[in-house]
């Protein structure tokens, strides 16, 4: 399958890589072209626009920072042209109501936008060990799972767009939950007057 990337910082370099590793024809694209330098000599494409990117393959993975970054380049005028037709997936990090609206705009330029959360850190991408979740239309949803089941061999669909930017929002629960609970201790053992780091050591070695 060809797949184009947009954004090839250190989660978008991950999964160019992965896809070549699993003999994916991949077409790169970013504002800096450096970034692309390593991709290219692994057998990447490189293109010379957004544009270009999308137009280059069927399915675009665009790995930007948030709404702000992905609307500037999906819908810059010339980019907004390139979506008639094809099916474009966001990785960046938006609220429900953000992806939600963005995906009505690029619908209405004739392209079709879906979302993934990514759960994990770009080396286990690159691996293909990570985990996705995909918030899609159910016609695009096999072809989504199939090129990141070859990133990794847990593929979570959670129905319409918006939904995954649910899930990551209700997994950030845990991960402050986890913060405070490992402070505890150490606010504990500061307060008996021992020191924090003998706690900050045990908790980190702890398997538990």
């Amino acid at each position: 399958m060809h797949v184009s990337i947009i954004g090839t910082g250190n989660m978008g370099s991950a999964v160019a890589s992965g896809l070549i590793d699993a003999g994916h024809r991949v077409t790169v694209y970013n504002r800096t072209r450096d970034k692309t330098r390593r991709l290219a000599a692994r057998g990447a494409a490189v293109a010379e626009s957004a544009a270009a990117a999308i137009a280059a393959s069927e399915f675009t993975i665009a790995v930007l920072l948030d709404e702000a970054s992905t609307r500037a380049v999906l819908l810059a005028g010339d980019t907004r042209s390139a979506l008639a037709g094809r099916s474009v997936i966001s990785a960046a990090a938006m609220s429900p109501e953000e992806i939600i609206a963005l995906a009505r705009e690029i619908g209405a330029a004739g392209g079709s936008l879906s979302e993934v959360a990514i759960t994990t850190y770009p080396a286990q991408v690159e691996a293909r060990q990570s985990e996705f979740v995909l918030a899609c239309a159910p016609s695009h949803a096999q072809n989504w799972r199939m090129i990141f089941a070859d990133l990794g061999p847990k593929v979570y669909d959670v129905g319409a767009v918006g939904n995954a930017s649910k899930v990551q929002m209700s997994m950030w629960l845990s991960y402050m939950f986890m913060t405070i609970a490992m402070a505890y201790p150490v606010a504990a053992l500061e307060r008996l007057g021992l020191s924090a780091d003998v706690g900050r050591a045990l908790l980190a070695g702890n398997p538990t």
